[in-house]
């Protein structure tokens, strides 16, 4: 698949599957705009990138976290892009931190308050994310339909985690940030063709990147068992949705093994299933209501 005359902005890309991911679509043709809030490895992946294809890179510091940097950057990537992005990947992301205090630090709340929990995690892989979402629609909003994207405005392909399937019980913050992506995905990612904008998830199960630099064996004990997933198989995931392809709304699993488009429960029985339905049918109205 050739991306030639492609643009994409790409969170976290100096680093990882958002690094593996830039400079695929950078050797395929697309031009990238690295968001990063490590913006020297930033700069010095860009140069990398521009001196194997010249004029294919840019990048700018950016804290996801910061609805200012999110839309300061968009905005930068149009102006790199002559007013079109195509492709939109939130990547960056970070993993558990330590949330309340522990059981041996914690004092007496009567006395001495409660401690505001760190929902830094949840900011970063959550909010960050849906905010760059809805930015990205509302550029989508006025590209023209493009036949190389299948008549699509734009797509967007974020990274979630086989935390946001099943229960990661040790990270719970990072799990419940990961299962909003899925929800958005599955929700947003219905509704969104409708404007001609697709929206998608990659899970990943664990690759070797630097999210997990505190727990230095977690990798190379993984490996020995071989349960480690091919970050190059992570990429050939994102491009079932990128091109031609029209899918949206859909979480593809990426395994030490196998490739799935992941299918969710069953109903429980007719009637849940009738009143899910109707649930369905009044809340896409309302969300009409606020696009139309």
């Amino acid at each position: 698949m050739s991306y030639n005359g492609q643009t994409a902005l790409v969170t976290g890309g100096s680093s990882g599957i958002g690094r593996a991911l830039s400079r695929r679509l950078v050797e395929k043709g697309a031009r990238v705009f690295i968001a990063d809030i490590n913006v020297e490895d930033a700069e010095t992946f860009v140069k990398e990138l521009n001196d194997s294809k010249p004029d294919s890179a840019f990048c700018a510091k950016c804290d996801v976290n910061s609805w200012d940097d999110l839309t300061s950057v968009f905005t930068k990537a149009l102006n790199a892009f002559d007013g079109r992005v195509d492709y939109v990947f939130p990547i960056a992301g970070v993993t558990e931190r330590q949330v309340i205090p522990r059981p041996s630090e914690q004092k007496d709340v009567r006395k001495e308050g409660f401690v505001k929990p760190d929902l830094s995690t949840y900011d970063t892989n959550g909010t960050g994310m849906i905010n760059l979402v809805m930015i990205a629609v509302q550029a989508f909003r006025g590209q023209k339909l493009k036949p190389e994207l299948g008549g699509m405005r734009g797509k967007i392909v974020l990274v979630a985690s086989t935390c946001g399937l099943y229960a990661m019980y040790g990270v719970p913050v990072y799990t419940a940030s990961k299962h909003a992506m899925i929800g958005l995905v599955r929700t947003y990612g219905y509704l969104l063709p409708g404007e001609d904008v697709t929206l998608n998830a990659i899970c990943p199960h664990v690759v070797r990147t630097g999210i997990a630099k505190n727990a230095p064996t977690f990798y190379d004990d993984l490996e020995k068992d071989d349960l480690l997933t091919d970050i190059n198989n992570v990429v050939a995931g994102f491009e079932t949705f990128l091109g031609e392809s029209t899918k949206s709304g859909e979480c593809l699993e990426v395994g030490p093994r196998r490739t799935r488009t992941v299918q969710f429960m069953d109903f429980s029985d007719e009637e849940t299933k009738k009143g899910v339905d109707a649930t369905y049918v009044r809340s896409a109205k309302l969300w009409k209501d606020q696009t139309v």
